[in-house]
Parts: C-alpha cells; structure tokens; sequence
C-alpha cells in the first residue's frame, strides 16, 4: 500500500513507527558515543588540575569557582558554559566534547 492510499490515521501511524525507528537507532548510536565519552571524562577527571587550565583558555568567561566547582564533571561544565555564554545545551555539550577530544 503506497502512502498516497493510507487513510490520515494510518499515515500518521506510519510516520510515528518511522519516526520511533529513528529514534532507536540514535539512541543506540549516543550510547555506544555515550560511554567513550565517559571514558574520556573519567581521564579528565583524574587529571583536572593540568586540563583546567586549557579550559580557562577554551572559555574565558569562567571562573576560577566555576572551575573548582566542575573539578571535570561533564555536567557542571557544560552548565557552567551554557550559564556564563548564554548558549543552548546543546551547543555547551558539543564544544565541550570538542574540547575533551582535543585534550586527550
């Protein structure tokens, strides 16, 4: 049956199970990512007291609290940035993702 000849209902039915597809797949995809992320922060986190330096040149904005306060957690870090630079979650995770990469 092509969509053309499904009623409203059943189109939209087929678009949700599309849709839920697409959304198993990326969360398969942000776990796999999920966890050598995860790696990577337990690395950062061992090692903070040589990374936040590079971080307080990364974002300027930060403080020397914010900081101490993150001591590499992944999280606070990318509140710290979303707070300080008024920009979307998102985008705090992205650069900070960025960042790690290019410290490890």
């Amino acid at each position: 049956m092509s969509a053309l000849h499904l009623g409203r209902n059943d189109a939209r039915a087929a678009t949700l199970m599309i849709r839920a597809g697409e959304a198993a797949r990326a969360i398969s995809l942000t776990s796999a990512t999920k966890a050598r992320f995860d790696m990577n922060w337990t690395q950062v986190e061992g090692k903070w007291d040589q990374v936040k330096g590079a971080a307080q040149k990364q974002w300027g904005k930060l403080t020397d609290d914010d900081l101490a306060q993150a001591k590499g957690n992944r999280d606070i870090m990318v509140g710290k940035i979303k707070e300080r630079y008024g920009i979307a979650k998102e985008e705090a995770e992205r650069q900070v993702d960025d960042f790690i990469r290019k410290v490890n």
